[in-house]
């Protein structure tokens, strides 16, 4: 992808990395970028972020016109959460004599066998799709803006919901083509 996009753009010097911040249309939701600078690894940066530092760095955006050079990607995951939602304290769904799912339809049998959840993340150059969420504005105007980003190395991602800050996804890019 790439384009000349209006985000929100910090260089964060603590963490030598960029954040540029890419919403959706319409929606409360962006894609947050950090971007390590050249030299630093997406490692170090990875062990460097948490709740705190995003938030701290979310406020230093500052919204800019900037020439991105993004690649596409696709990131797509399944989870098996039958092993994940007991360990939560989520049990008697799954024991067939436990399991009281007959509001359902009546059926007093009836229990959780398998929950899978999948996950996809794409980015082409027709913005951005995470779920059913479609977004990220190109602006093709030859107008340079005042950064140039090359997206050309590996990079974490996360897609949050601005006005309540809760992520909805977290990646991280390896290989870029």
């Amino acid at each position: 992808m790439q384009g000349v996009v209006k985000a929100g753009y910090v260089y964060v010097r603590d963490l030598a990395a960029t954040m540029l911040e890419l919403p959706y249309n319409g929606l409360d939701y962006s894609m947050v970028i950090a971007l390590p600078q050249n030299g630093s690894s997406v490692e170090v940066l990875k062990r460097q972020l948490n709740g705190t530092v995003i938030v701290a760095s979310r406020q230093k955006l500052r919204e800019a016109r900037i020439k991105l050079h993004l690649p596409r990607f696709k990131l797509e995951q399944k989870y098996d959460l039958k092993k994940v939602l007991p360990k939560l304290g989520i049990k008697r769904m799954f024991n067939a004599g436990e399991a009281d799912l007959s509001r359902i339809n009546g059926d007093k049998s009836l229990f959780v066998d398998q929950v899978m959840h999948e996950a996809v993340v794409e980015v082409n150059e027709e913005g951005s799709e995470a779920a059913a969420v479609t977004g990220v504005t190109i602006n093709t105007r030859t107008i340079t803006g005042p950064h140039e980003i090359h997206v050309d190395r590996p990079f974490l991602f996360f897609i949050d919901n601005k006005r309540t800050g809760n992520v909805l996804f977290v990646g991280q890019v390896n290989k870029i083509e």
